[in-house]
């Protein structure tokens, strides 16, 4: 099976996580030395400086991604971007995605099959609540996009797709979830609406855009779909799924767990461990980025 990932390396301290580019290519390298474990084929799509972080992990190939690109308060663009050049029904997995047993991945490839789109697991109805944190949020995003609104989308939000793992089988469904995704960037983009003094607002409109809009698309266009885990956000174990070797270290969940995702990549491959160790030091030295460890 054809898996790929996608990094834009871009100076933004999200979480307030100041060597978060030092961490993630630990977590990165954790998730692509299982899936070449697993025999696997892996890409990486990526620009300039994310490519200086990731250097070292062996992938089969990489693709570059555009520069010079403003992602603002869209922190998946360069994701999206993957998956505008990336081949039909290969599988997208976030960097800190960790898949450890073949039974997961033959299981991904018998159960995508028939489905137009295969994710990680449907969520329940919670992004207006605990990513808006009030409607009024979400009502002056309605306002902001009244111009370009989609007629699939339903600012309501009733349920989303969790996309650390995504899978695009039916090439119609990919266009329309792109065309609506950069539409939404740009509009935007344009506007004020991340100074609106919300603590977290900055990265709503993404994951908003990226998982409500994707099940709104899906549902109004009666696409079909499947997930690995049958879970909700209330059943989910949101940082952490350890079922089946796979887990998904998520968002800023994953800089919890870091002593043991560096001890595990060590464990595991202890060439690919010292390869990342001896690159971020590099980078640190030349300014890229901030680097804390030494050994």
């Amino acid at each position: 099976m054809k898996f790929y990932q996608s990094y834009y390396g871009y100076e933004v301290n999200r979480y307030d996580i100041g060597n978060k580019e030092e961490l993630n290519s630990y977590v990165y390298a954790l998730s692509c030395h299982y899936l070449k474990k697993l025999g696997q084929e892996v890409s990486l799509y990526v620009n300039g400086r994310g490519h200086e972080i990731l250097k070292p992990l062996p992938y089969d190939k990489v693709e570059a991604l555009p520069e010079n690109v403003e992602p603002k308060a869209f922190w998946a663009y360069g994701k999206m971007l993957s998956h505008k050049q990336a081949p039909l029904g290969a599988v997208h997995i976030d960097g800190d995605v960790i898949i450890t047993k073949m039974d997961t991945v033959d299981y991904i490839a018998e159960h995508s099959k028939d489905a137009d789109l295969f994710i990680q697991h449907e969520e329940g109805g919670y992004l207006s609540s605990f990513h808006f944190e009030d409607e009024a949020v979400a009502e002056k995003m309605k306002g902001e996009l009244k111009d370009i609104c989609p007629p699939e989308i339903n600012f309501k939000h009733p349920k989303s797709f969790h996309c650390g793992l995504l899978k695009l089988n039916n090439q119609k469904l990919k266009d329309r979830y792109l065309d609506v995704y950069f539409s939404v960037h740009e509009a935007l983009g344009k506007t004020d609406f991340y100074d609106n003094g919300k603590k977290r607002a900055w990265w709503v409109p993404d994951l908003v855009v990226e998982q409500a809009y994707l099940w709104d698309i899906v549902k109004y266009h009666g696409y079909k779909y499947a997930g690995l885990f049958p879970f909700t956000m209330e059943n989910a174990d949101y940082w952490c799924n350890t079922i089946y070797g796979y887990k998904h270290f998520s968002a800023h969940g994953k800089y919890k767990f870091i002593e043991r995702i560096r001890a595990e990549l060590r464990a595991e491959n202890r060439a690919l461990y010292e390869a990342v160790l001896e690159n971020n030091i590099r980078n640190g030295e030349k300014g890229l980025y901030k680097t804390v460890y030494t050994k």
